[in-house]
């Protein structure tokens, strides 16, 4: 794994110059951080993504209605990358064999219970107030915000009165640095999954690397015929065979006999998210790689939960973004923070398993790092002269050790074609819309 940068090597060793050509490659319309995504409904001619509603099982107790978001140009479920610094357990973070369990009155986790890790990430450190990084940023708030903040305009009847747990962790109203993104991951545990592992062995001494169809180890390729090796840990060293694949959930650091814990037959499962070398990061190893100040890059999908009210207990609407995959794109610098918990989220159903992105695919972290030898140069995302290159120099006169990125004439290299730049984003108008919706109602 490479070794984590300082804060302020990260903006002054050229890191965040390349992560951002790197952002450039991504579609319009699978990310929110260049501004130019819009939510609205049917018929609305600037919206470029609108919502879907699948009701729940009335004659199901627990059954909830629930929006998912669809790309009007490909008619298909959004499928959106988002990146972000990962942020402290006190501000939403939660990485434990608790998870996001809060039950009311303190009741235990079972083999029935659905626990979740949580992770909030915050714009980048040391990035610059004014950067396209942190505009970048910035207009992935703002586009979530802009979900809920349209739906609730829109609301009528029950649903006017809904209790509403946003996308966002904020300290307040404002649109801002303090807030974060939400990021909720696949159910942590698996009831009656039996030992989809074989019996824990030694790893051996040369570690096999996952490697994708182009020898990048970074490539997520099928894993069903291939053994990849997790890294050192204090634990007995196991062989996964499989992402989905399971442990004993005694080998989480605060799982034990704790009354809290009365899970029979649940064993702990192997989450798809890998380090800068494209190695899976195993459970119990979570909460140390995904530390505060670690930049990730999560795809996944937007859902809204509709929770119908119940015993004088008012309607929910719980937003979430749903990681499918996640990689770090550079570790942290911070020492690790052990586990905490915070407040539960509702009984959510099975995600949808959808097509993954070409751009979060391809995406190499290890080429954001100064190689070892000087003189190099690197490329990556297109071909030799398309519009996607960019050539990296470095300066074998520098004796200062910071080898700083420089082109041919001493200053950074950008993409030969106009790059895209984070516009500040404008909501639009929805008076119109809001009109048609009293109108009819009336």
């Amino acid at each position: 794994m490479n070794e984590p940068l300082s804060y302020a090597s990260r903006l002054n060793d050229g890191f965040y110059d390349t992560l951002y050509k790197k952002f450039q490659a991504f579609k319009d319309n699978e990310q929110f951080m260049f501004g130019n995504m819009f939510y609205g409904f049917d018929g609305d001619e600037k919206a470029t993504f609108t919502p879907s509603y699948e009701a729940g099982n009335p004659s199901a107790s627990k059954s909830f209605g629930r929006t998912t978001y669809i790309d009007k140009r490909t008619k298909e479920e959004l499928n959106l990358i988002v990146f972000g610094e990962v942020d402290e357990p006190s501000n939403g973070t939660c990485i434990s064999a608790r998870g996001n369990h809060l039950a009311p009155k303190q009741l235990p986790i079972t083999d029935k219970s659905n626990v979740r890790d949580v992770i909030a990430i915050r714009a980048l450190t040391n990035c610059g107030e004014n950067s396209e990084l942190k505009q970048a940023f910035e207009n992935q708030i703002e586009t979530l915000s802009d979900i809920v903040n349209l739906d609730a305009e829109l609301a009528t009847g029950i649903d006017a009165g809904s209790d509403v747990t946003s996308f966002i962790l904020t300290e307040n109203p404002v649109i801002g640095a303090s807030n974060r993104i939400k990021i909720t991951l696949p159910l942590k545990y698996q009831a009656n999954a039996g030992s989809t592992l074989p019996i824990p062995t030694v790893v051996p001494k040369k570690r096999k690397v996952l490697r994708g169809p182009d020898n990048n180890p970074n490539e997520f390729v099928s894993q069903e015929h291939s053994t990849l090796n997790i890294a050192s840990s204090s634990k007995s060293e196991c062989e996964i065979k499989d992402i989905g694949s399971t442990y004993p959930c005694s080998y989480l650091d605060n799982h034990g006999d704790h009354k809290y814990f009365a899970q029979l037959n649940s064993r702990v499962v192997q989450q798809n998210i890998v380090d800068t070398n494209g190695t899976l990061v195993p459970p119990w190893q979570m909460w140390d790689k995904l530390r505060a100040g670690t930049l990730i890059l999560v795809e996944g999908n937007l859902i809204c939960w509709n929770i119908p009210p119940r015993s004088g207990v008012a309607s929910k609407k719980i937003y979430q973004v749903v990681a499918h995959r996640i990689k770090v794109i550079c570790p942290s610098p911070e020492h690790a923070s052990p586990p905490m918990t915070i407040e539960a989220y509702e009984k959510p159903r099975q995600e949808k398993q959808i097509q993954s992105s070409v751009s979060f695919n391809n995406f190499n972290p290890t080429s954001l790092f100064n190689p070892i030898s000087t003189n190099s140069s690197m490329s990556f995302n297109g071909n030799e002269n398309g519009p996607n290159h960019m050539e990296v120099y470095y300066d074998s006169s520098d004796t200062t050790g910071t080898n700083k990125l420089k082109d041919k004439e001493g200053c950074q290299q950008g993409r030969n074609s106009a790059p895209k730049k984070p516009m500040k984003r404008k909501t639009p108008s929805r008076l119109f819309f809001v009109f048609v919706k009293v109108y009819a109602s009336n």
